[in-house]
């Protein structure tokens, strides 16, 4: 899907990253326009019965979020389970989620701001970052019309 993405967006080139070196990850970036990152859960080992046991979407939303970003204070919304707003939490849940937060940080940068939208389907975990709200609308136009 990530490759029917447009070549350009905001004035930014896409570089695509489809899974040569994880088959489990994509991302498509178009630097200070935003990028998209998606997951499908792969098998990891279970440290305790050492059997290959996939992580489900939600799970894989809330690790890859909280690996790299918290939210700011009083800015998350949405259906998955946050107790302290600072991101999504794990869930056993298959049910569909998404979030939405301002974040801080993006780039490695804390005085990079941005925004981050993700969501579950399917078997699929989305994770969106755009430097403001505005540069949203563009991204999620494209990755709809990619979708089909």
């Amino acid at each position: 899907m990530l490759e029917k993405l447009p070549p350009t967006l905001g004035g930014e080139s896409l570089d695509l990253d489809t899974g040569a070196k994880d088959r489990y990850r994509a991302e498509a970036d178009y630097d200070s326009a935003g990028d998209i990152r998606i997951w499908t859960p792969a098998p990891i080992k279970d440290r305790e019965e050492g059997e290959p046991e996939a992580l489900n979407p939600n799970t894989l939303l809330a690790a890859n979020f909280t690996l790299e970003y918290l939210c700011n204070d009083g800015t998350y919304q949405g259906t998955a389970r946050s107790e302290e707003g600072l991101g999504p939490e794990p869930s056993e849940d298959n049910e569909p989620v998404w979030f939405s937060c301002a974040v801080e940080g993006l780039g490695g940068s804390k005085d990079d701001k941005g925004f981050a939208l993700g969501w579950s389907e399917g078997k699929l975990a989305y994770l969106v970052f755009v430097p403001d709200r505005e540069t949203l609308t563009p991204l999620l136009t494209a990755l709809r019309a990619a979708a089909g």
